[in-house]
């Protein structure tokens, strides 16, 4: 079999040490690090008693940023969230409030990477938990870069989108601070919660558009290969409603291929069998992403935050010939057609449409990564170095581009 489009999700191992979301953190919050997540069983159900029981212990904050919002958010508090994200079991994580969670603060380890021309990167954070080198100043102006792990970047922290941005604008601005708000297991509800967090929004409060705020520009990163199907965990849960029978039926025939092609679920194929089997969960995703896509695009108007989206694919969707060996014996034994693989492009037009509509700036990044060379790491199918260098080109092409 031919492989053809497929998106590609986190790599098992990178998805769960990529999962600590590094967030923008007000400073007073930073003085000390938050507990560490309880990590409950991936099967251990919560029961509707028990749910209760935890609502009335810690309660929801609705999340209201304008008067006629219609987007349902709230504030999770920590007991809650861990019953939505029951795979993160990695003690590198810990909770934050509004955003959901984040890396630990002040890591340096080094991960061995046969690919990387070093043989390693490492992976640092600063001590608000950001993939940076340096600490946030939250007095100078801003131009934030956020996503998920592919953001966050498989790679040394100078390597990644922000860190290659960050080099180029040293001289340019030297005043203008690059910060990543990128990590591992963020979704687009996660990207919005970064800007309320960075311009200091209080959940349950309405936006205060005459509070002095650091932030310039922003810039969001949407991955193709499974941002769309993990928002719905969030969008299940503020709206109080459950996934389709049947959405988890090719769980247990998986299982082994899981074990041996983590990349390949990780980064696509969780999500592609999610929308196979729960075809009526792909209107639902796109109309949520566009419902909070309209709500950036709110914030940023009316504090004159400078906005791009940038839509990324999947490295079975952009580079199929390079990764026929990894996916083809997974795509051959759960019967994945050609017409399914292409859907995550499907999806991507989609977004791409309503945010046109939208009259949004958008970087198509599927175009600049169709030269038949390698931009995604073999071992886990996160963006490699050239990937990195190709986005972070793009962005800066963007960004020095006269403001519409």
């Amino acid at each position: 079999m031919n492989a053809v489009a497929v998106r590609t999700m986190l790599a098992a191992a990178a998805a769960l040490a990529a999962a600590g979301l590094a967030i923008f953190v007000i400073a007073p919050r930073l003085q000390t690090e938050p507990p560490p997540l309880r990590i409950m069983p991936q099967e251990e159900p919560l029961s509707p008693d028990a749910r209760k029981e935890l609502e009335v212990e810690s309660p929801s904050i609705p999340i209201k940023a304008f008067e006629d919002t219609t987007l349902v958010r709230f504030d999770l508090a920590k007991p809650l969230l861990e019953t939505v994200y029951p795979p993160l079991r990695t003690r590198d994580i810990v909770w934050q409030s509004q955003v959901g969670f984040r890396r630990r603060s002040d890591q340096n380890r080094p991960t061995p990477w046969p690919e990387h021309p070093k043989g390693e990167w490492t992976l640092r954070t600063n001590h608000a938990g950001f993939r940076m080198d340096a600490e946030l100043d939250l007095s100078k102006r801003t131009f934030a870069i956020t996503g998920d792990s592919h953001l966050d970047g498989a790679c040394s922290n100078d390597e990644s989108v922000a860190g290659l941005v960050t080099a180029a604008l040293a001289t340019e601005d030297p005043e203008l601070q690059v910060a990543n708000v990128a990590c591992g297991g963020y979704s687009l509800h996660q990207y919005l919660g970064a800007l309320e967090f960075l311009c200091g929004d209080t959940p349950g409060e309405l936006v205060d558009t005459d509070r002095a705020i650091s932030l310039e520009t922003l810039a969001v990163a949407i991955y193709g290969g499974n941002d769309f199907s993990e928002l719905l965990k969030l969008r299940h849960e503020f709206r109080g409603t459950r996934r389709p029978l049947g959405w988890g039926r090719d769980n247990e025939r998986a299982k082994p291929l899981r074990k041996a092609s983590p990349s390949v679920f990780g980064q696509a194929l969780s999500s592609l069998l999610y929308f196979r089997n729960a075809p009526s969960e792909i209107d639902v995703a796109m109309d949520e992403a566009l419902a909070i896509t309209e709500e950036l695009e709110r914030h940023a108007n009316r504090r004159g935050i400078r906005l791009v989206f940038l839509y990324l694919p999947s490295a079975i969707t952009s580079e199929p010939q390079l990764h026929e060996e990894l996916l083809e014996p997974v795509a051959g034994a759960l019967e994945i057609t050609p017409e399914q693989l292409a859907e995550e492009d499907r999806l991507g037009d989609a977004l791409i449409a309503g945010l046109q509509k939208q009259g949004a700036d958008i970087i198509d990044v599927r175009p600049l990564l169709a030269d038949g060379q390698q931009h995604f790491w073999s071992q886990d199918l996160h963006l490699n170095l050239k990937g990195q260098a190709v986005v972070a080109a793009a962005l800066l092409d963007w960004y020095r581009q006269p403001a519409r």
